[in-house]
C-alpha cells in the first residue's frame, strides 16, 4: 500500500517495499535508471538492501509524477552525501528506510525525512552520548517503558533536521534540541537559521 500525506508545501509518501518484487523492478525500473545509478545499485549484495533502494527509487517517481504530472527515471541521482537529487526539475526530495518501510517528502524547499522501527538499542538507555543535556534528561525521567518511543522520536526528529539543513547526523544530534511534548525546538550553527518546521 502506498500512502500519501500533505504537510504544507511538503508531499510525504509512504509504502512497503513488499509491494514490488525485485524482479520485477530490476526489469522495469532498472534500465530505465541513469547509467551511474545502475552501477551504484549492482554494488548492492544484499537482496534487502537491493529491494529497498530500487523500491525507493520507484516511490520517488512515483511521488514526482503526482507532484509535476510527469517523471523522468534517468534524472535521479545520489549525491555524495548519500541523498538523491532530481536534475529534471527544481525541487527536494528527502528518502528514508528502515526495514521494509519507505518514505519520501517532496518540497519546492529543504526538506527531510526520517522513519525507524522502534527497537531495542544500547543508545535508548545512554541518550548523553547523543542528544543535547536537555534532551537526555527528559529521557532518563522517563519510565523505561516509555523511553524506546521518546528516544526515535528524537532521533527521527535530528535525522531529518539533518537531511533538511544538509549536515551530517553528529553535526544535527549537537545543534538541534526537541521538546517534543511541548512542540518546542531550538537550533545553534552549524544549523543554519531560518524559519524552520518540525512534525
Amino acid at each position: 500500500d502506498v500512502h500519501s500525506e500533505v504537510v504544507p508545501g511538503v508531499q510525504i509518501t509512504l509504502m512497503d517495499s513488499d509491494a514490488h518484487t525485485l524482479d520485477g523492478l530490476e526489469r522495469t525500473l532498472l534500465p530505465e535508471l541513469h547509467a551511474s545509478e545502475q552501477a551504484r545499485y549492482r554494488t548492492f549484495t544484499h537482496p534487502l538492501r537491493r529491494q529497498t533502494w530500487l523500491a525507493g527509487r520507484a516511490l520517488l517517481l512515483a511521488s514526482l509524477q503526482r507532484y509535476f504530472g510527469s517523471a523522468t527515471p534517468a534524472a535521479l541521482r545520489t549525491d555524495p552525501a548519500g541523498g538523491v537529487r532530481y536534475s529534471a526539475a527544481d525541487v527536494r526530495l528527502s528518502l528514508s528506510h528502515s526495514g521494509t518501510q519507505i518514505a519520501v517528502a517532496l518540497s519546492d524547499g529543504p526538506v527531510g525525512i526520517d522513519i525507524e522501527w522502534s527497537r531495542p538499542r544500547n543508545l535508548v538507555q545512554r541518550p548523553a552520548e547523543v542528544f543535547a543535556g536537555s534532551e537526555a534528561s527528559r529521557l532518563q525521567a522517563l519510565p523505561d517503558a516509555q523511553r524506546q518511543d521518546a528516544f526515535y522520536a528524537l532521533w527521527t526528529l535530528k535525522e531529518s533536521a539533518c537531511e533538511a539543513a544538509g549536515l551530517s547526523l553528529w553535526e544535527s544530534l549537537r545543534s538541534t534540541c526537541f521538546d517534543p511534548a511541548n512542540r518546542a525546538f531550538s537550533t545553534q550553527s552549524p544549523f543554519p537559521t531560518g524559519d524552520w518546521r518540525f512534525v
